[in-house]
């Protein structure tokens, strides 16, 4: 997991990979925090051309990212 925000009381957890075919195993990490610490929300930035859910989280194009702090 390389972030980890606290934003309008929520937590929520970042993984940039430089992929274009997000894996299950992608959010290995991500689903290790919400386990141990809990968080509300989890993001995979990387280079797809549409959203795509995963256990764990959602896999977003990374210039996507913005729309989570709205």
């Amino acid at each position: 997991m390389d972030i980890i925000v606290e934003y309008k009381n929520r937590i929520i957890t970042l993984e940039i990979k430089h992929t274009v075919r997000p894996r299950q195993e992608d959010f290995k990490g991500i689903m290790a925090f919400r386990d141990a610490a809990g968080c509300d929300s989890a993001f995979l930035g990387c280079t797809i051309e549409r959203p795509q859910k995963f256990q764990g989280g959602m896999a977003l194009h990374r210039r996507e990212l913005e729309f989570i702090f709205q």
